[in-house]
C-alpha cells in the first residue's frame, strides 16, 4: 500500500515560507509554493529595490553595473604606474611635473566620475566618511587664496586636491566591495614584490644608490632622487602580508603571507631608510597589539631570533645594516648632517606658521620662505648618487608632513589633514572582528598601512612618486570605514523574526551544461518552482536532450547554449555564446550549475552582476595529480568571482574546506536536494517487473550515468560473489554514458560469473526500475548530494551506498548499509544479506520512506535558493506603477 502523499492542492496554497536561521544548514519549514512572497530573516540581508528602466518591455541594467571589473582597471594601472621610473632630473621647484602615476590618476578620476554619473552617485557622495576630504579641500583652497605666491599656490592646490581629495573619493566610489579592495592590494603586493627583488639585486651587485663609498642602497626603480620611496613601499607591503598572516581564513594562505612578510623585511633593511624602518616597526607593533598581546610577544621573540641568526650567518653583509639602524638611536644625541638639516627645517616651519597661524603662508610656498628662516648650519641640499649618476637634491620642504601642513595651511589645514589621516588609519578597524576572514584581513592591512602613513609623516612629507598611492589607500580605508561591521550570528542560534519579501519579477538565468541525470533534473525542477512563484526564469542549455524537452513541456523560457563536458575544449566559443545570452536576457542574478557552466560563466560575468555557483560535486574530486591541483587553484581564484556559493550538502562544504578553498570571500548556502513527492511514490514490484520484462527474482538495481564516477565497475567486481550466494539474482545497470561500451564488453566476456547482469540503457521512467528492485545500490566514488538515494527511499527500497561523506549524509540511520564498495566482499555481503532477508529490506525501506516524506520535500528548495540570490546581491526589481 502506497503512503498517503500531499495532494496537488497542497502545492497551490498562497504562502511560501523560508526559515533562514544563522545556521546555513538548518532547513526552512516546509510549505506550499504558489505565492511569490517569501519569508526570510530580518537583518540577514537588507532588501534592496533597484530602479530599472524598460526598453520595449525588457529591463535594462545600468551600464556601470554591467561592466564589473572594468572601471577598477585604472586603479590597478595607477598602482603599477607608481613604479615607472621618473626621467626628470631637476630637483628645483616645478609648477607642473607630471609622472606616469599622475596620468593614471586622471584615468581613475574619470572612471569614478563615469560610475557616479551612471549609478548611485549622489548617495555615495553623501557618506559621512568623505567629510575629511571636504575639509581638506576647503583648507587647501583657503590657503591658496591667501598665499603669498599665487603661481606656486595654484600648482600646490592641484597636487593636494589630486592626492587627498580626488583620488580618495575615486577609490571610495570604485571599490565598493571587500573583493575589489583586496584586488587592489594584491596588485600592490605584486608590484612591491618586484621592487623588493630588484632592491636585493641592487644591493648584491652594487648597482643601487650610493652609501658611503659603495652603491649598495636598494632603491628599486625610483632613482637616486627618490631614495626613500622603495623603503616605504616594501614596508607597506610587509604590513599587508603581516595582516594576511594574522587574519586570513585559510592556513595555507596565512603561511604564504607570513613568508612574504619576512621577505619584505630584507629589502626594507637594504633600503637603509631609517624612517621607513621605524614607521614600519611601529605600525607592525600596533597591528600585532590589535590582534592580541600574546601574538605581539610571540612575534617579537621570533623576530629577534631571526635577526640574530641572520646577523650571525652573514656578519659582513649585515654590518652596514646594523650601523644604519644604530644611527636611529644616536640621532637624538649625536645627529648626522641629514638629521641636523631636518631639525633646522622643522624650526623654520614653525617660524613660518607663527607669521600666519590660521591659513598659513600658502600651499607650495615653503621653498620661497625657506632661506629667510634657515640658519647657516643647514645644508643647501643633499647628495644622492648611484653607480652611474650623481644628483644634488634641494631641501624644498621640512620633511615633516604635519609641520609642512601647519606652515603652509595654518591650523585649519592641519586639523583638516589630521581628520583625514586619523579616519583613514582607524576607520578600517570597524570591519575587523577578530575572526579569520578576508574582511578582517583587509581591514587589518589597511589599518597597518594607514598607521605607517601616520608615523612616516613625522619625518616625511607629501612628495615623490608614491604620493598618488597614498591617496588610493586613503580612499580604500574610507570605504571600509563607511561600511559598518556586520556581526556574525552564532551557529546554531535561535530562530529570528521573519518578514515577507516580494520577489515577483526577479529575473533568474540558470546556466547548465548537463542535459540529463541529476543536475538537469535539479535545474528543471528549480525553474518550474521559480516560474510558478512569479520569478522570471530563463535556462541556458543545449537545444536538444532531456533538459530542453522538459523545459519546453513546462513552458519555461529557454536560451540556446550548447556546451561540452570537457573543461578546456570549446571554452572560447562557449564564452562568446554565453556572453550574448547574458546580454540578451539581462538577468538580475546568474545561477551557474556544475563545473563547465561555473568555468565559462564566471569568466563571462566576472562580477558584472550577482552570480551564484552550484558545483553539484566538486570537479577536483574527479581528477588526480596536477590536473586536480589546477582545478583546485582555479576554484580558489574563481570564488573571488562568485557572489554566493550554493552547496548541496554539508559534506560538499567540508570538502571545499579540506581543499583549502577561500570560502570566506563569498556568501555560501547549503541547499540540499529534494524530491517532488507527487511524482515519487511506492509501486508494486511484481507489476513493475512484468512491465519491464524482468523475471520475478531477487533484483539489484543501480541507476546512474555509466561513468567512472558512478562506480558500476565496483559492482561488477562484487557480482560473482553475490551470484554465488543467490544464484537467481539479477543486476540492472540503468543508464548510459561514456563507460557503457566497456561495461557491456566486460559483461559479455565475463561468462557465468557475470550472468544475470542487464544494461537496458537510459530511461525516462526510473521510478519503474526502483519499484522492480529489492535493493538499490549506489557505489559512486564521489557525489554532491545524489538524487538516486532519495528516489530509492521514496520508492521504499533498501539502500546500499558507498562510504562517502555526501552519501552518508543522504542516508538516515536504519535505511540501509554504508560500505566501502572498493571492497568487493563487503559490498557483496551487504547485498546478499538484504536479498535473503525480506524483513530487513522492508524495515529499511520504511525508514527511508518516512525520512524522505518528512524532510526531503523539494518545497524547501525554492525559498533557500531565493535567499541565496539575495545573499549574492540580487536586487528585487521595483514594481511598475500603473496609472
Amino acid at each position: 500500500m502506497a503512503d498517503a502523499l500531499p495532494s496537488p492542492a497542497t502545492h497551490s496554497n498562497s504562502t511560501l515560507t523560508a526559515d533562514l536561521t544563522a545556521d546555513l544548514t538548518v532547513e526552512p519549514p516546509r510549505g506550499p509554493v504558489a505565492d511569490p512572497t517569501l519569508q526570510r530573516a530580518s537583518g540577514r540581508h537588507r532588501v534592496r529595490t533597484r530602479r530599472t528602466r524598460r526598453t520595449r518591455g525588457r529591463r535594462v541594467t545600468p551600464r556601470s553595473q554591467r561592466l564589473g571589473w572594468l572601471p577598477l582597471l585604472p586603479l590597478h594601472l595607477l598602482v603599477v604606474a607608481v613604479c615607472v621610473p621618473d626621467t626628470s632630473t631637476s630637483s628645483a621647484v616645478s609648477l607642473a611635473h607630471v609622472t606616469a602615476a599622475d596620468v593614471a590618476a586622471v584615468l581613475v578620476v574619470v572612471a569614478a566620475a563615469w560610475r557616479l554619473l551612471s549609478g548611485d552617485g549622489p548617495a555615495l557622495l553623501r557618506s559621512r566618511a568623505l567629510l575629511p576630504t571636504l575639509a581638506v579641500l576647503l583648507a587647501v583652497t583657503l590657503s591658496a587664496v591667501f598665499a603669498t605666491d599665487q603661481r606656486l599656490a595654484a600648482a600646490g592646490w592641484v597636487r593636494w586636491v589630486e592626492v587627498d581629495v580626488l583620488l580618495p573619493v575615486a577609490a571610495f566610489v570604485l571599490c565598493r566591495t571587500v573583493r575589489a579592495t583586496t584586488g587592489v592590494l594584491l596588485t600592490f603586493l605584486a608590484v612591491s614584490l618586484a621592487e623588493g627583488v630588484l632592491g636585493v639585486v641592487q644591493y648584491l651587485t652594487g648597482t643601487g644608490a650610493g652609501y658611503g663609498a659603495e652603491a649598495i642602497r636598494a632603491i628599486g626603480t625610483f632613482g637616486v632622487g627618490n631614495q626613500l620611496a622603495m623603503g616605504n613601499l616594501v614596508a607597506d607591503a610587509g604590513l599587508v602580508c603581516l595582516a594576511g598572516a594574522l587574519a586570513l581564513p585559510v592556513r595555507r594562505h596565512r603561511l604564504v603571507a607570513g613568508a612574504l612578510a619576512v621577505f619584505f623585511l630584507l629589502p626594507l633593511l637594504l633600503s637603509l631608510s631609517r624612517g621607513a624602518l621605524l614607521s614600519g616597526l611601529v605600525a607592525a607593533v600596533l597591528v600585532l597589539a590589535r590582534v592580541g598581546w600574546r601574538v605581539l610577544a610571540g612575534t617579537a621573540l621570533a623576530g629577534i631570533a631571526v635577526a640574530t641568526v641572520a646577523l650571525v650567518a652573514v656578519p659582513s653583509q649585515g654590518a652596514v645594516v646594523v650601523a644604519r639602524v644604530e644611527t636611529v638611536v644616536s640621532s637624538a644625541s649625536s645627529p648626522d648632517q641629514s638629521v641636523a638639516d631636518r631639525y633646522g627645517l622643522w624650526s623654520a616651519a614653525l617660524r613660518m606658521w607663527s607669521e600666519d597661524p590660521v591659513t598659513g603662508i600658502g600651499v607650495k610656498n615653503f621653498s620661497e620662505h625657506r632661506d629667510s628662516q634657515l640658519g647657516i648650519a643647514t645644508s643647501s641640499g643633499a647628495d644622492a648618487a648611484s653607480d652611474d649618476s650623481y644628483e644634488r637634491v634641494q631641501l624644498l620642504s621640512p620633511h615633516e608632513q604635519y609641520l609642512l601642513v601647519l606652515s603652509e595651511q595654518g591650523l585649519l589645514g592641519l586639523l583638516a589633514y589630521l581628520s583625514l589621516v586619523v579616519v583613514a588609519a582607524l576607520g578600517p578597524l570597524r570591519r575587523y572582528d577578530g575572526r579569520p576572514s578576508l574582511t578582517s584581513a583587509t581591514a587589518l592591512a589597511l589599518f597597518g598601512v594607514g598607521t605607517q602613513f601616520v608615523v612616516t609623516n613625522f619625518w616625511g612629507d607629501l612628495a615623490g612618486p608614491t604620493a598618488p598611492l597614498q591617496g588610493v589607500v586613503f580612499g580604500l580605508a574610507l570605504r571600509m570605514a563607511a561600511t559598518p561591521r556586520t556581526p556574525r550570528d552564532p551557529r546554531p542560534g535561535p530562530r529570528r523574526p521573519v518578514e515577507p519579501v516580494d520577489v515577483t519579477g526577479l529575473r533568474v538565468l540558470h546556466v547548465c551544461q548537463p542535459v540529463d541525470a541529476g543536475v538537469a533534473a535539479f535545474v528543471a525542477r528549480a525553474a518550474e518552482q521559480q516560474r510558478a512563484a512569479g520569478l522570471d526564469v530563463v535556462v541556458a542549455c543545449a537545444p536538444t536532450g532531456w533538459l530542453a524537452d522538459r523545459l519546453d513541456a513546462l513552458g519555461v523560457e529557454r536560451a540556446t547554449w550548447p556546451a561540452v563536458r570537457s573543461p578546456l575544449r570549446g571554452v572560447l566559443p562557449e564564452a562568446r555564446r554565453l556572453r550574448a545570452v547574458v546580454r540578451a536576457v539581462d538577468p538580475d542574478v546568474v545561477h551557474l550549475h556544475s563545473a563547465k557552466a561555473g568555468l565559462v560563466g564566471r569568466l563571462v560575468v566576472h562580477g558584472s552582476r550577482p552570480t551564484a555557483f552550484q558545483p553539484h560535486a566538486w570537479a577536483f574530486e574527479a581528477a588526480t595529480g596536477p590536473v586536480a591541483l589546477a582545478v583546485r587553484l582555479w576554484e580558489a581564484l574563481a570564488l573571488h568571482l562568485t557572489d554566493c556559493l550554493v552547496l548541496v550538502s554539508r559534506a560538499e562544504l567540508d570538502r571545499a574546506r579540506e581543499a583549502g578553498l577561500p570560502l570566506d570571500v563569498t556568501a555560501r548556502r547549503v541547499v540540499r536536494n529534494g524530491l517532488d513527492l507527487r511524482r515519487h511514490g511506492v509501486d508494486d514490484a511484481t507489476d513493475a517487473r512484468r512491465e519491464l520484462g524482468l523475471p520475478d527474482a531477487p533484483t539489484v538495481v543501480c541507476v546512474g550515468r555509466l561513468a567512472h564516477q558512478k562506480g558500476q565497475d565496483r559492482l561488477l567486481a562484487a557480482w560473482p560473489l553475490v551470484r554465488a550466494a543467490v544464484p537467481q539474482a539479477r543486476l540492472a545497470l540503468v543508464g548510459d554514458g561514456p563507460d557503457a561500451d566497456d561495461l557491456r564488453r566486460r559483461v559479455a566476456v565475463g561468462g557465468a560469473e557475470l550472468s544475470g547482469v542487464l544494461l537496458p540503457g537510459a530511461t525516462d521512467t526510473p521510478r519503474r526500475w526502483y519499484a522492480a528492485a529489492d535493493v538499490v545500490v549506489v557505489p559512486s566514488r564521489y557525489e554532491g548530494f545524489a538524487f538516486v538515494p532519495l528516489e530509492a527511499m521514496a520508492a521504499r527500497r533498501s539502500l546500499v551506498v558507498h562510504d562517502h561523506p555526501a552519501l552518508r549524509e543522504a542516508l538516515p540511520p536504519g535505511a540501509g548499509a554504508v560500505v566501502d564498495t572498493d571492497d568487493a566482499a563487503l559490498l557483496a555481503t551487504a547485498l546478499v544479506r538484504r536479498l535473503l532477508a525480506p524483513e530487513v529490506r522492508d524495515q529499511e525501506g520504511a525508514v527511508g520512506r518516512a525520512h524522505v516524506v518528512t524532510t526531503r520535500d523539494d518545497l524547501t528548495v525554492l525559498p533557500q535558493l531565493v535567499d541565496a540570490y539575495l545573499a549574492a546581491g540580487a536586487s528585487v526589481p521595483a514594481q511598475e506603477v500603473r496609472p
